[in-house]
């Protein structure tokens, strides 16, 4: 790496790692104190920039583009009241489960609370509406402070995609020069790790395994659709794939129940839609008392969160003593109405093809 001082050393090689661990896009908000954030994010192989003027605005571009992609977003802005137009789109992310990874510029530490314009204490802006939050120590000069950079990157994308993902927060605070003016002691030459990565791979990658069915919560299902004619599948709003789609479609088939699908499930669409054990607009007729009462299910196999259908909520609710079998391979806990008499840890699609198979 050749950087013109240790403040565009560090942000080279901290994006360097985004970029490395799965980020394709940056969101970039224009400011003083993130320039150097900005300058290194164009200067990333791989990484595509969206230049947003207005923040708010920025952090509801990455949200939807993060969820298109299944991928975490880096979302850029300067210091000052920048990061608190995030705050909207960051607690979306949050209870969607929505991978960013806010970077928000700041200034040194010495500047804050003495008055310095633009500054504001931004250290845990967000709150409990982040997996994870990390300051970030000054850049220096050496290898110490590029394999911290490297490191921090690679752990941000690591907690932001995680068993539950979210939004994470990363507050860097810079002092000047903030231009790529030349320094001696910034310029890195040695090929070390700390100064080149290891590409292509990430500095640390994080490898974990998928969220695997036990045999006993298999044999525990699938005794329950055996033994349950009234049961209903209900798709909450998740961010399900295609092999999710479509072995909950089949499962609903072999079983025999309706599938109620919320908007938000990515049900409605794909190659196993229309299904014909699928209800899209079950809000309308769990409305009609008389009609709820009378399909009342004995069982509820959930996948995503609770829907956003009231009517939904009620019913299940008046039929307290159903098993009410809660699918979330995080580490979450998405009941509401506290009627879940089990909560899955395991990947939706591999769930629902097992339990086919045990069926079969």
């Amino acid at each position: 790496m050749r950087a013109p001082n240790a403040n565009h050393a560090w942000a080279g090689a901290f994006f360097e790692e985004l970029a490395r661990s799965g980020v394709r896009h940056a969101c970039v908000c224009p400011g003083s104190r993130s320039s150097l954030l900005a300058i290194a994010a164009a200067d990333t192989d791989g990484l595509r920039v969206w230049t947003h003027v207005d923040e708010r605005s920025a952090a509801f571009f990455a949200l939807g583009l993060a969820k298109a992609a299944r991928a975490p977003v880096a979302l850029v802005c300067t210091s000052g009241t920048a990061a608190a137009n995030f705050a909207p789109a960051v607690v979306e992310a949050f209870f969607a489960r929505v991978p960013l990874v806010v970077l928000s510029a700041d200034r040194p530490p010495e500047l804050r609370g003495v008055g310095a314009p633009q500054t504001i204490d931004q250290t845990r802006l967000f709150g409990a509406h982040v997996r994870w939050f990390a300051e970030a120590a000054l850049p220096e000069p050496g290898e110490p402070a590029l394999r911290q950079a490297r490191s921090l990157a690679c752990r941000a994308v690591a907690e932001a995609h995680g068993a539950t993902p979210g939004p994470v927060h990363l507050n860097l605070p810079f002092r000047e020069p903030l231009d790529p003016r030349p320094s001696a002691a910034g310029a890195e030459d040695a090929a070390t790790p700390a100064a080149l990565g290891r590409p292509p791979r990430p500095y640390t990658e994080v490898l974990r395994p998928p969220a695997e069915p036990s045999a006993a919560m298999l044999a525990f299902v699938a005794e329950r659709v055996r033994a349950h004619a009234r049961g209903v599948i209900v798709a909450g709003p998740a961010d399900l794939d295609d092999d999710a789609t479509a072995a909950l479609a089949a499962l609903a088939d072999a079983a025999g129940w309706p599938l109620l699908a919320e908007p938000a499930a990515q049900l409605r669409a794909g190659a196993h839609a229309p299904h014909r054990a699928q209800i899209a607009h079950a809000d309308w007729l769990l409305r009609d008392d008389a009609f709820a009462a009378a399909h009342a299910p004995d069982v509820v196999l959930r996948v995503g969160a609770m829907p956003t259908s009231k009517a939904f909520r009620l019913w299940q609710e008046r039929a307290p003593a159903a098993h009410a079998l809660v699918v979330d391979p995080g580490a979450g806990w998405e009941d509401p109405s506290a009627l879940a008499s089990a909560l899955l840890r395991a990947d939706p699609a591999r769930l629902a093809e097992r339990v086919l198979r045990q069926l079969a």
